[in-house]
C-alpha cells in the first residue's frame, strides 16, 4: 500500500524495487540516468550508410559480431583502456580490481574464444566499485546472473561456465581489432542495446548512462533517500491519501 497512508511503511530498499520506486529513482537522478542513445548520437552526427567508413573518426562495430548485454547497465560510455589476452584473465583481474576506473571502459580482446569465460561477477563487482563504467569482452563471460545485478555495462559474445587459465598475463594499452574496427587506448566508446560506437575523441554532451539499470544493493543504498522522499510526495499527489497498492515489478 501507499507508504503515506499505511502503517506498514517499507524500507527504502524495498520501496526502491517497486515499480513506483524505480520511476521515482529515474526522476530524481536526471544527471545519472540520461536519455541519450547511440541511435540519437548517430542522427546527431548525420551518419548514414554512406557516412560510416573505416576512414571516419566515428566508427560502428559490425553488428554481425552479435555482442550481447550482460551487465545491469545496458548503456555506457567512456575513455577506452585495452587488454589483449587469449583465454587468460590475470591482467583483466588486475586492472578492474586494482585501478581506479574514473568512468573508463575496458575493452578486452579475448580472440573471440568460445572456450571459457574471461571474467565473472566477482571481478565485475570490484570493477564497478572502482569506478569502471563498462567492460566489452571479445569472447565470453560467466556468472551472467550476477553480472545482471551490477551497476556496470558488460558486453560479450556469449557465456561459458568454465573459467579462463592464469598462465598468460596478456598485454594492455595496445590496439585491438574486432568487428571491422581498430580500437585504441585514448578513444571513446558509446554503447547500448543498439550497438557499439567508437570515436577518436570525446563527443561533447553524449555521456551515455543507463536509465534502466538493475538496482544493486549498493546503488539502492546510495540513492534510496532521494527515491523514497520523491515517492512519498507522488503518493500524496496522485493517490489522495487512499489505500492504493503498489505492485512490484
Amino acid at each position: 500500500v501507499c507508504p503515506r497512508t499505511s502503517p506498514r511503511i517499507p524500507t527504502d530498499r524495498m520501496f526502491a524495487r517497486t515499480a513506483l520506486g524505480r520511476t521515482a529513482l529515474k526522476a530524481c537522478m536526471p544527471a545519472r540516468f540520461g536519455s541519450s542513445r547511440t541511435a540519437d548520437l548517430c542522427d546527431k552526427l548525420k551518419m548514414d550508410s554512406y557516412k560510416c567508413g573505416a576512414e571516419k573518426q566515428v566508427k560502428i562495430v559490425d553488428p554481425a559480431m552479435n555482442f550481447r548485454d550482460f551487465g545491469g547497465n545496458k548503456a555506457f560510455s567512456g575513455l577506452v583502456t585495452t587488454i589483449k589476452a587469449y583465454e587468460s584473465n590475470p591482467m583483466v583481474r588486475k586492472v578492474l580490481e586494482e585501478e581506479p576506473g574514473n568512468g573508463r571502459v575496458l575493452v578486452v580482446d579475448g580472440g573471440g574464444s568460445m572456450r571459457c569465460g574471461m571474467f565473472g561477477d566477482k571481478i565485475a563487482k570490484k570493477g564497478a566499485e572502482n569506478g569502471w563504467t563498462g567492460v566489452i569482452i571479445y569472447g565470453c563471460v560467466r556468472d551472467s546472473r550476477g553480472l545482471g545485478t551490477l551497476p556496470l555495462g558488460v558486453k560479450a559474445l556469449n557465456t561459458h561456465p568454465i573459467g579462463s587459465h592464469q598462465e598468460d598475463q596478456g598485454v594492455r594499452d595496445v590496439p585491438v581489432v574486432f568487428g571491422g574496427v581498430r580500437i585504441q587506448p585514448g578513444q571513446y566508446i558509446y554503447a547500448d542495446e543498439d550497438g557499439i560506437v567508437v570515436s577518436d575523441s570525446a563527443l561533447e554532451g553524449w555521456d551515455l548512462t543507463d536509465d534502466g539499470a538493475a538496482l544493486s544493493d549498493r546503488s539502492v543504498w546510495d540513492l534510496s533517500d532521494c527515491c523514497f522522499s520523491v515517492a512519498l510526495q507522488w503518493c500524496a499527489l496522485f493517490f489522495n491519501d487512499q489505500e492504493t497498492p503498489i505492485m512490484g515489478d
